[in-house]
C-alpha cells in the first residue's frame, strides 16, 4: 500500500496497487482486490474467491452420505472469457442457479479432483444473479479448464522446489 498526496485537493490519499493498477483505498478495499479472479487464475487450496461467471449447465441437487452426514448439494459448469470449471453448491445453494444466466460467485474456494480443479460455495459463500452483459455469453467461453497439478509438476509450474520432509 502507497501513501501519495492527492494534488488537485491537496488531500492526503492512501492508494493500494495490485498488478500494476492503482486504486483508492477510500472506496475499495484491498481484500476484494486480491481475490477478484478468473477462471484460469485458479489452483487448488484457493480459498474467499470472487468470479463473475455464465452458468453453461445446471444439475438437480442430490443428498450425497459425507464424514459430516448427509449433505445437499447440486453441481453447475460455469465459465468465463478464460474458461471453464465444475462448480459444487453446498447445502441452501444447491439448485439456486439457472442454466445460461450470469452470476457473481463470493467466498468460494477451490479443490482438486481427477487432476481438474473445482470451485466450491459453501456455508460462508454467496451466489447472486448479475446483468447480462457483464459475463460473456455461453457460446463465446472457451474450452479451457484449470489443471491441478502435483508433486514435481507443481513444483515446475508453480517455480518453487519441492522439499521431503526429513525422516
Amino acid at each position: 500500500m502507497l501513501a501519495t498526496l492527492n494534488s488537485w485537493n491537496m488531500k492526503y490519499m492512501e492508494t493500494i496497487i495490485y498488478n500494476g493498477s492503482v486504486y483508492p483505498s477510500e472506496n475499495l478495499r484491498f481484500d476484494r482486490i486480491m481475490s477478484e479472479r478468473k477462471i484460469s487464475d485458479l489452483k487448488p487450496g484457493m480459498e474467499r474467491l470472487n468470479l463473475e461467471v455464465r452458468v453453461l449447465e445446471a444439475y438437480k441437487p442430490k443428498v450425497v452420505k459425507t464424514k459430516k452426514g448427509l449433505r445437499t448439494l447440486s453441481e453447475a459448469i460455469v465459465g468465463d472469457e478464460t474458461g471453464r470449471v465444475k462448480l459444487t453448491l453446498w447445502g441452501q445453494h444447491a439448485g439456486s442457479l439457472e442454466e445460461g444466466s450470469a452470476v457473481r460467485i463470493e467466498g468460494a474456494f477451490t479443490t482438486a479432483f481427477k487432476g481438474e480443479v473445482q470451485l466450491n460455495i459453501g456455508v460462508k459463500g454467496k451466489v447472486e444473479k448479475i446483468d447480462d452483459d457483464r459475463v460473456v455469453q455461453a457460446s463465446e467461453v472457451p474450452e479451457n479448464k484449470p489443471k491441478a497439478y502435483r508433486g514435481s509438476e507443481q513444483a515446475r509450474y508453480t517455480g518453487r522446489k519441492q522439499f521431503k520432509p526429513r525422516r
